[in-house]
């Protein structure tokens, strides 16, 4: 039978283990939010402009950010979205993973989905190379500024170029929809009238961003019609196997 003494020592032991294995983690945290602020994913004008907003001096910058719960901790890339990664992935949110270091370290060479206007799986097949393991993330900030491709099928590329002047003379269309003033100031697509969209159903967000991203992320799987173009009700009905593949109406079209 142990002795109070010995017990007490394995006790000590114990708990000396614990915070050793919770440094070891903060440590290695520290160390992944270290290599995403040297990355193309970090924007530290967004970092220094959340920083100020919540009083908190930027060399505090990581410190605040841990400090935080995960689902409350602010993004520092025009390319993440953490409410739509946590929703996308109830997994990594649900494990009480951050959102944002899991795609840096392992989410973008998964080829999934950092940004309801950035298709993970849809930019794997038309470039493999920008997710392989010796890929870098600043391959995907190329894409998103130079219009080579889209990043999601919902943007037509030429479509959106014809109506702005600001993407035309560079920077991106996916730019120049998520940065400017939070407005989605021209049709991302022939077959989608976000106007249209948001008075045919009084649930949709009235804010002409957030219509566009509940119809990505809720209308369309569910082939509620985005315009008078295009019947997605129908289409879906038509055809079942595009339904089947996973695939939302309008991204098949």
């Amino acid at each position: 039978m142990a002795t109070p003494a010995g017990a007490v020592r394995r006790l000590r032991i114990i708990a000396a283990r614990v915070i050793g294995r919770g440094r070891a983690n903060a440590a290695r945290g520290a160390d992944a939010f270290d290599a995403f602020m040297s990355s193309a994913l970090f924007d530290r004008s967004i970092a220094e402009a959340k920083a100020h907003a919540a009083g908190v001096p930027y060399a505090k910058l990581k410190a605040w950010y841990w400090s935080m719960p995960p689902r409350l901790r602010p993004s520092f890339s025009h390319l993440f979205d953490p409410a739509y990664y946590a929703a996308r992935y109830p997994d990594i949110a649900a494990a009480g993973v951050d959102g944002q270091m899991h795609f840096f370290q392992h989410g973008f060479h998964e080829a999934r989905s950092p940004h309801p206007l950035i298709d993970g799986s849809y930019l794997a097949q038309l470039r493999p190379d920008l997710f392989n393991p010796r890929a870098d993330v600043a391959a995907l900030l190329q894409v998103a500024s130079n219009d080579t491709i889209p990043t999601s099928p919902y943007i037509d590329l030429d479509h959106y170029r014809a109506q702005s002047e600001r993407a035309r003379a560079g920077g991106g269309v996916f730019f120049d929809i998520v940065v400017h003033d939070g407005a989605v100031r021209h049709s991302i697509n022939p077959l989608i009238d976000l106007a249209a969209y948001r008075s045919r159903y009084p649930d949709v967000p009235q804010g002409s961003y957030q219509s566009l991203v509940h119809f990505i992320t809720t209308g369309d799987p569910q082939a509620r019609r985005a315009s008078l173009l295009f019947d997605s009700e129908w289409y879906a009905n038509a055809y079942p196997e595009i339904g089947a593949a996973g695939f939302a109406p309008a991204t098949g079209a």
